[in-house]
């Protein structure tokens, strides 16, 4: 007997379930385990990112739905977008997300923030790289004060209130090359850094050297 082909026979998505969220260096494959393939990229503070979101079937296939996403990250000082809806399943938070810390570990996740139910399962992605952008400025940590990576409301860079000190008895501070994140950067090598108060009596604190985006 001859063998015979019929093809083009559609094939529908089935009714949505979950989300998926595509970071930079992801791409969508449907149909598949995951529904993506690819690793996110490497992130720099301080640039804003696209991020993609979809609604999908129990096979990770494109699946129509109008509902609310809300957007979440472990940063809690970056730029994310205000909720948007799903058009035909999809919606894309354009040029949206600003990481602002640096870290191993941002963590970005898309959840329903909608009234219609039954919820559509949300999706994290954790693992994401972020690194300092390009140096712009010093910071300077006292003594009860803590470094804070990408916070940027006052005190920048930092927490906690400075120790009081003692007029004639020495302390140390650290100071700190950073982006404009208030990231340390590490590859700031500076021969004299220059230190001055507003002490009219110790105008010049002297001169320091930085390596690896550090002195003291």
């Amino acid at each position: 007997y001859s063998t015979d082909t019929v093809s083009g026979i559609p094939v529908q998505a089935n009714t949505p379930l979950s989300l998926l969220v595509r970071a930079p260096g992801e791409s969508f494959v449907e149909g598949t385990v995951t529904g993506k393939t690819g690793v996110p990229s490497t992130l720099t503070a301080g640039t804003s990112y696209t991020l993609d979101v979809r609604s999908v079937d129990l096979y990770n296939n494109l699946a129509p739905d109008g509902r609310q996403i809300l957007l979440t990250a472990n940063d809690v000082y970056a730029g994310v977008p205000a909720p948007q809806s799903l058009a035909l399943g999809q919606t894309q938070f354009l040029n949206d997300f600003l990481p602002s810390a640096a870290t191993g570990n941002l963590v970005i996740s898309a959840a329903d923030n909608d009234v219609l139910t039954p919820k559509l399962t949300g999706q994290t992605i954790n693992g994401i790289t972020v690194v300092p952008g390009t140096p712009d400025r010093m910071i300077v940590a006292l003594p009860g004060q803590t470094l804070v990576p990408g916070k940027v409301v006052a005190p920048y860079g930092v927490t906690g209130v400075p120790t009081a000190s003692t007029a004639g008895v020495t302390f140390n501070a650290q100071i700190y090359a950073t982006d404009q994140r208030y990231n340390v950067v590490s590859t700031v090598n500076k021969p004299t850094i220059n230190l001055t108060s507003d002490d009219p009596f110790v105008p010049s604190l002297g001169a320091v050297g930085m390596a690896s985006g550090q002195a003291s």
